[in-house]
């Protein structure tokens, strides 16, 4: 099973253009407490649109990523 399937199995994620690595899982103090973080890349083919005129797929380009903090509910302690 690769690490991704057992995150997204762990963790219930259903999306399938979410992808792990193997050291996505380090520890973090967020807030005063200390936390399990995982790092994980979305990643998909945007459509074009057809009311813009872009007639080539795959010619939208995005240069930048974005953080996203989730929280889960505790699951021990």
């Amino acid at each position: 099973m690769s690490y991704t399937n057992l995150i997204k199995n762990t963790l219930d994620i259903l999306d399938l253009n979410i992808t792990f690595n193997k050291n996505s899982l380090k520890k973090e103090r967020i807030k005063g407490r200390i936390c399990q973080v995982f790092s994980g890349i979305l990643d998909y083919l945007a459509h074009s649109c057809p009311l813009c005129g872009t007639k080539e797929e795959g010619s939208i380009i995005r240069w930048s990523f974005t953080t996203c903090l989730i929280l889960l509910n505790d699951v021990s302690e």
